[in-house]
């Protein structure tokens, strides 16, 4: 599953490497019409009665991703999309151990999760990569509001 989340505006200079926030060709503050452009038109629309912790303002899903956006930026995104991958090369499928190498930090692997995360300072925003069965099982990029 891959989850992107970004509530910051404007360029940050990153402690993360270039492609750390990256899933499947998307980046954090991405349009939606950009979003859309990558993903395809999503399943549904489901209206936010109660916008998510008061942060997100639209809601969009399909069948392997769910993305969240504040005023028309990608502010998260969730998916396990066949074949996806992080711009540090960290796919789907790969093992525990190449995840660890890829991810862009220095991680270990948390138990109770069951993930690798790295968290970039200047942005608030952070890649966790699960992993099930020794292998990568989906990516979550968010931000700290």
């Amino acid at each position: 599953m891959i989850l992107i989340g970004c509530a910051h505006g404007g360029a940050t200079v990153s402690d993360l490497p270039d492609g750390a926030l990256s899933v499947g060709g998307v980046t954090l503050g991405t349009s939606e019409a950009e979003v859309l452009a990558i993903l395809g038109e999503p399943t549904q629309r489901p209206q936010l009665l109660f916008p998510e912790e008061g942060l997100y303002d639209k809601k969009l899903v399909w069948p392997d991703a769910v993305a969240y956006f504040i005023d028309d930026r990608l502010a998260f995104l969730e998916s396990n999309r066949r074949g996806v991958c992080t711009g540090r090369r960290v796919c789907l499928g790969d093992s525990a151990g190449a995840v660890r190498r890829r991810i862009g930090c220095e991680s270990e692997f948390d138990a109770s999760t069951k993930s690798f995360s790295c968290f970039d300072t200047q942005s608030a925003c952070s890649i966790v990569a699960t992993v099930l069965d020794g292998a990568a099982s989906g990516f979550r990029l968010q931000c700290l509001p």
